[in-house]
């Protein structure tokens, strides 16, 4: 029996990598979806959770940024986003 079983899986295909580009692109768009979110819901318990989303996508986002680039830009990630969420 375990022979079998052994036969019947299936060989794990390996992904590719991703860029720090494509991180950096997929987290703006979570940070822009949850910023929609929050202004579009009414319910206060939802609201907290995609506040707390999004402050933890911008930490991620704002990290990358600086690994990607080399330097810190916090100040102007933080200005960007200030300028995006009013």
């Amino acid at each position: 029996m375990p022979t079998q079983a052994k036969t019947a899986q299936k060989p794990h295909k390996r992904r590719k990598k991703g860029s720090l580009k494509e991180a950096k692109l997929r987290l703006w768009a979570a940070i822009e979806r949850t910023s929609s979110l929050i202004e579009s819901e009414e319910q206060p318990e939802i609201v907290l959770r995609a506040v707390h989303a999004l402050a933890q996508s911008v930490s991620a986002y704002v990290r990358l940024n600086d690994a990607h680039i080399g330097e810190p830009v916090s100040t102007a990630v933080a200005k960007q986003l200030a300028e995006n969420l009013t």
